[in-house]
């Protein structure tokens, strides 16, 4: 296709002020060739420009400066990058129809809503033109063809693989770990009157040493509890990690099934707990999980391919930065 430069957004050159030059002017000039292509400074602010917008009024100074510069750079690599894979599209003669553009214009306005006259009034708002905005969907078609006939197209992920998987990282399909729970509150104010902690503190003690000695667990959190759970003889139902407040969680989870804790004080006074009831962990089949490891193993091999070959196509390449 032969083009002379990276084709971008075409936007205005972005001015930017620094160090308080609010007439500070930007002369464009070439900071990157890429093989047959450049790339100018223009191009990397248009790509950049959003997220340098952003930087003002966040940062001052010579903060400033090298907050811009980084932007700039990953905008820079970005627009390196886009000019490989284009280059290589081209290389292998992959084309785009009309048609093809058309499809994609049309799923735009479907997926958004949009009508042609919304969608150009949209891109005429932006100073873009229709003809613009093909030439990037034509881009952004090449670009994913290429990356899908020399990456994703030859990735597999086999039967043993996903076995292999499944067996070290078992765990990770566990359940969330669910326990079953009692409580008896004694209540009290955090900040109440010292002598009236100290009275609660002996009651819920008195109830706890009753309890461990094996007195009806139930029974005195219906008589004696001191909230709604009480009614229900202290049952809390099922609880998983991050239900509870955090004082209570640590207590509970290090139970073993029917033991009781120590007190627990929390800013509604004192709790005695229990754990009734210790929910056995068991992993799904391999069958139930399947089509869940193919995509993570296939995510995983898809982006280490993906980066070997940018890898490639920067080594093979003529890359010239000046920026």
């Amino acid at each position: 296709m032969g083009r002379s430069r990276l084709k971008v957004w075409p936007v205005a050159l972005l001015v930017l002020a620094l160090g308080g030059h609010a007439n500070a002017i930007v002369i464009d000039r070439i900071v990157a060739v890429v093989n047959r292509e450049i790339i100018t400074l223009s191009d990397v602010q248009e790509v950049a420009s959003d997220e340098l917008l952003g930087l003002q009024g966040k940062f001052q100074g010579e903060e400033l400066e090298g907050e811009m510069e980084a932007v700039q750079r990953r905008s820079l690599d970005q627009l390196i990058i886009r000019s490989l894979q284009l280059q290589r599209a081209q290389d292998l003669n992959m084309e785009v129809t009309g048609r093809d553009i058309e499809l994609a214009v049309e799923d735009v306005k479907e997926e958004n809503h949009l009508t042609q006259e919304t969608l150009e009034a949209l891109l005429a708002r932006e100073g873009i033109t229709l003809e613009d905005y093909r030439q990037r969907i034509t881009e952004e078609i090449m670009i994913r063809r290429v990356i899908n006939f020399e990456v994703q197209s030859r990735i597999e992920v086999s039967s043993e693989e996903i076995e292999d998987y499944y067996q070290a990282n078992v765990a990770d399909f566990l359940p969330p770990e669910q326990l079953r729970a009692s409580h008896i509150l004694v209540a009290a104010l955090r900040n109440g009157d010292g002598v009236e902690d100290l009275e609660a503190q002996a009651r819920a003690e008195v109830l706890l040493e009753r309890a461990k000695s094996g007195e009806d667990f139930e029974g005195l959190a219906r008589l004696h509890s001191e909230d709604d759970s009480g009614a229900q003889g202290g049952d809390l139902g099922l609880i998983q990690r991050g239900e509870i407040l955090p004082d209570i969680e640590a207590v509970l989870f290090s139970l073993q099934q029917g033991e009781i804790g120590p007190l627990v004080r929390t800013s509604a006074g004192y709790h005695i707990i229990k754990l009734t009831e210790k929910t056995a962990q068991e992993a799904p089949p391999l069958e139930q999980v399947t089509d869940r490891i193919r995509g993570h193993v296939y995510t995983e091999k898809l982006n280490a391919r993906y980066e070997r070959w940018l890898e490639e196509l920067k080594k093979k390449a003529y890359i010239e930065v000046s920026m």
